[in-house]
Order: structure tokens, then C-alpha cells, then sequence
């Protein structure tokens, strides 16, 4: 058996949000744009028009995934506007002089 400790997220968890929304462009664009076209040119026009459907379901799929990588630090006690700027101090915190 392994600890709990060992066990590692899943690995939606491990890409960061920006990279999600990279993705959702990247597969609009690829699922849009050039997959249809590539099926046409193989004979498969029927499957040409389904990438057009799945086109839009990709990408909200892929940002709904982004804006919950950017909010899951708010389930840890740490928004995004209050990450420490390399002094020790988070923004909310009061400079003691």
C-alpha cells in the first residue's frame, strides 16, 4: 500500500492555467480550421462537419479547466492577488518598520 503522502495529483491538476487556455485555442483552431480539412481531402466529409461540432465543446471544456487551475489556490487560503512579492510580505500584509 502507499502512504497518502506518496500519492501524487492527477494531472489535470499539473498544468497550469495558461497552458489550459494555449490548449483550448490550439484544439479550436486545429478542430475548426484544420481537421475538417484534412478529413475532406481523406474522404470523409462526414466527419468533417463532427469536428465542427466538437470544435466549440473542446475549447469550453479546456477553459472551464484553466479557470479552475486559477481559482484552486483560492480553496488553499491564497488568492491570486495576494502571492508574496519576494519580500515576505503578501500584499494584504502591513510592512512593520
Amino acid at each position: 500500500m502507499s502512504s497518502p503522502a506518496s500519492k501524487q495529483p492527477p494531472a489535470s491538476a499539473r498544468i497550469p492555467w495558461w497552458l489550459c487556455v494555449l490548449l483550448a485555442i490550439a484544439s479550436h483552431i486545429l478542430l475548426k480550421h484544420l481537421a475538417p480539412d484534412f478529413a475532406q481531402s481523406a474522404g470523409y466529409p462526414r466527419l468533417a462537419g463532427f469536428f465542427v461540432y466538437l470544435a466549440p465543446l473542446v475549447t469550453i471544456a479546456f477553459l472551464l479547466l484553466a479557470a479552475t487551475q486559477l481559482y484552486a489556490g483560492d480553496s488553499q487560503g491564497q488568492s491570486p492577488a495576494e502571492e508574496k512579492d519576494g519580500s515576505g510580505y503578501t500584499s494584504g500584509d502591513a510592512d512593520p518598520e
